[in-house]
């Protein structure tokens, strides 16, 4: 396969984007600023730990990284050259395209290859990341304000949102305005993980049909180590009973068939275990992570039978 790849395009969230991996660049300014925080501390992992709030910290840090980059997408297009796709597109000689945003949902990603496949043609290895099951993709009313104007990706959180909505209380949720009032209940009861299991696997199941059908080469990608990974593997913990147990098995089986066996968070643990950084400071995956990563996919691309 190798021989016949041109360009590398990949998809997906944070972990695929490359968030983080331009601090350690100016690791040493970033430690000097530490300094007049000495309630954190950074962990031999590489990320930082403190029991009290680091919010000021992080803003001290962004400010510094725009300085440092002019802009946000200025910070994005440096950081892509420290991630897994990068590196191995370097390893092969092609050109990367990297269309990872921070934040996005499954279904998010899932848009963003659908979007594309019309423009790719067999030449071009798509990467396709996956991220946490509980992201939701939608328009975003801002605060104060009843016009949706702009898409949320990040994970929901009840007791995070909707205190600034003024709704402390159920019983505020009743006199909410309609496009608050359906957003507040989702994010109480919309987290149904068998639900979401199975649009994950039948959004796995209509892309490989469609890659395949038009001979894009293509791999699932497990970043977070969420799916199928020896690391973690969050639907295995779920509880099942009698009646849904064949389902279970079934989206564990496709699931496990279609996603790399290794994910980005097992390479990450091995960089752990051999004493090696494998986080930076807000929890991303660190550079080693990502060439560890880059260098099995090299190998996965090579040698495809070693999947």
């Amino acid at each position: 396969m190798a021989s016949n790849i041109k360009k590398i395009i990949t998809f997906g969230d944070s972990f695929t984007a490359g968030d983080e991996l331009l601090q350690d660049t100016y690791m040493e300014e970033i430690l000097e600023m530490l300094k007049s925080h000495s309630h954190i501390k950074v962990s031999k992992s590489g990320k930082l730990e403190s029991k009290h709030s680091i919010n000021k910290f992080q803003q001290e840090l962004s400010a510094f990284m725009k300085d440092k980059c002019s802009d946000k997408w200025t910070e994005y297009n440096r950081q892509f050259e420290y991630t897994y796709s990068s590196l191995l597109a370097k390893r092969l000689g092609v050109e990367v395209v990297n269309y990872s945003r921070g934040g996005n949902s499954n279904l998010g990603i899932y848009d963003n290859v659908v979007n594309c496949i019309e423009t790719i043609d067999s030449s071009t290895l798509l990467l396709i990341g996956s991220t946490f099951l509980n992201r939701k993709t939608r328009w975003w009313p801002q605060a104060q304000s009843k016009n949706w104007s702009g898409i949320h990706k990040h994970l929901y959180n009840y007791k995070t949102y909707l205190p600034g909505w003024g709704l402390r209380h159920k019983s505020d949720i009743d006199r909410a305005p309609a496009h608050k009032k359906y957003v507040a209940l989702d994010l109480e009861f919309g987290d149904d993980w068998y639900f979401s299991y199975l649009s994950f696997t039948a959004q796995l199941l209509a892309l490989k049909a469609e890659l395949t059908s038009k001979n894009i080469p293509h791999y699932f990608i497990d970043t977070t180590g969420t799916h199928n990974s020896a690391t973690t593997n969050n639907f295995s913990n779920l509880e099942f009973d009698s009646s849904t147990k064949k389902q279970q098995e079934y989206i564990q089986k496709t699931i496990a068939s279609v996603l790399l066996p290794v994910s980005l968070l097992d390479s990450a643990s091995s960089s752990n275990r051999a004493g090696l950084k494998h986080s930076q400071l807000f929890g991303h995956f660190s550079r080693e992570a990502h060439k560890q990563y880059a260098n099995y996919l090299f190998d996965v691309v090579t040698r495809p039978n070693i999947v």
